[in-house]
């Protein structure tokens, strides 16, 4: 498997809408959405911090 001294990525993708919206905050967000059968962080997918998709 991978490094584990790399720094990993957050991670944003959850199975349960609680896990997110604890996640949240270190994506400097609140809330959590649906997508598809998996939360994701942030009450809207703007907010996401999706920094890097340049």
């Amino acid at each position: 498997m991978g490094d584990s001294n790399k720094e990993q990525p957050k991670k944003a993708m959850f199975k349960t809408q609680a896990e997110a919206e604890a996640a949240a905050p270190e994506f400097g967000c609140t809330g959590a959405h649906q997508m598809g059968e998996m939360w994701m962080v942030c009450e809207k997918h703007e907010q996401a911090g999706h920094k890097g998709h340049n």
